[in-house]
């Protein structure tokens, strides 16, 4: 769902504080999410797919593969990059079955209209201000700054951290079989009592590569057939009774 592309942000000088100034690629990224972030008050509609998803302030609805062919990247690195900005709580992801809906945290404090307004006063008696003031009437002044890019996010939905898990698996397709990581994804991602967490949530650590070849190990283990030959001797034999067992075995051999 695209906006108006015209107009203009505000960048505050202490963008170049944070990580994202280190990475030329991940910020022009960045920026272009607020670019592309619906900055009108009222929330837009727009049906995908027999679905009307809404998209209100500070929000985008693109798909995943939209952001790929847009910055020319693949669509793991953009998924990564959306869950390191998840992580950090400066978005909010939101699958919306459809599409992708990206909340940009705290998107009214990027709005510096003070500013903007005191400004514009200021320039009132300069035509070039007031051509100025009139091409961008109606923009948004976005800031990023050290607070607000790290703004503290609403807490996602266990549906939310769910899908969030499950993405975690995809890059193993190719090495496990499907069934294999239903089967893990469903035992982790069981809720708990309360329905606040999954029990992947509970563990102090988490490893995602060594949890599933501990739980393709104990697979094997399970699923190899038991020799009843092979069991131990139940205990409290005499040794009489073990020679009488050793010859009934070897009978029978002679009979095969």
């Amino acid at each position: 769902m695209a906006f108006n592309d015209t107009g203009w942000i505000s960048l505050n000088r202490q963008i170049r504080d944070h990580w994202l100034w280190g990475d030329p690629v991940k910020l022009k990224w960045w920026i272009d999410m607020i670019m592309s972030a619906n900055h009108d008050p009222e929330p837009k509609q727009t049906y995908l797919r027999g679905v009307l998803v809404e998209c209100g302030r500070g929000q985008i609805i693109y798909s995943l593969q939209t952001w790929s062919e847009r910055w020319r990247a693949s669509k793991k690195a953009v998924r990564a990059f959306f869950l390191l900005l998840n992580k950090e709580d400066i978005i909010y992801i939101e699958d919306m079955r459809v599409t992708t809906r990206i909340t940009i945290c705290k998107y009214d404090s990027y709005q510096d209209l003070g500013n903007a307004k005191e400004t514009r006063r200021k320039r009132g008696g300069n035509a070039q201000g007031t051509r100025l003031n009139n091409d961008n009437n109606g923009n948004n002044d976005n800031n990023i700054n050290r607070d607000s890019v790290g703004a503290k996010a609403p807490p996602p939905t266990l549906d939310v951290r769910k899908n969030l898990f499950y993405d975690t698996l995809r890059p193993f397709i190719n090495q496990y079989s499907k069934e294999f990581l239903r089967s893990f994804f469903d035992h982790w991602s069981e809720p708990t009592r309360d329905g606040k967490k999954m029990r992947q949530e509970m563990q102090k650590t988490w490893d995602i590569n060594l949890r599933l070849k501990k739980w393709k190990k104990n697979e094997d283990e399970w699923s190899k057939p038991k020799d009843p030959l092979s069991a131990p001797e139940p205990a409290g034999l005499s040794q009489e009774k073990k020679e009488e067992l050793d010859k009934l075995f070897e009978n029978e051999n002679k009979l095969q």
